[in-house]
């Protein structure tokens, strides 16, 4: 993949999801979606925790394909981050 070094294998791995209540505000065309900025967290938080060299205070050029529907009245969430 261009821009990713050799020693950085992209990888995807399981996280559970603590749904807060306020992510269900959050509802463009009246559908739940957990907010960009609540991933935008969780991918730093993993990045970090695997590879604590790095610096994840900025992220830039992030893209997101389509957005994650909350399921009603879900408590956690299983992702791949």
């Amino acid at each position: 993949m261009a821009g990713i070094s050799p020693e950085m294998t992209p990888l995807r791995v399981p996280v559970i999801l603590a749904v807060q209540p306020w992510f269900f505000d959050h509802a463009p065309a009246g559908r739940a979606v957990l907010p960009m900025v609540e991933i935008l967290q969780l991918l730093a938080a993993e990045t970090k925790r695997r590879f604590p060299e790095i610096d994840v205070r900025v992220m830039r050029d992030g893209r997101f394909a389509r957005f994650l529907e909350l399921p009603a009245g879900a408590a956690t969430m299983w992702l791949a981050v």
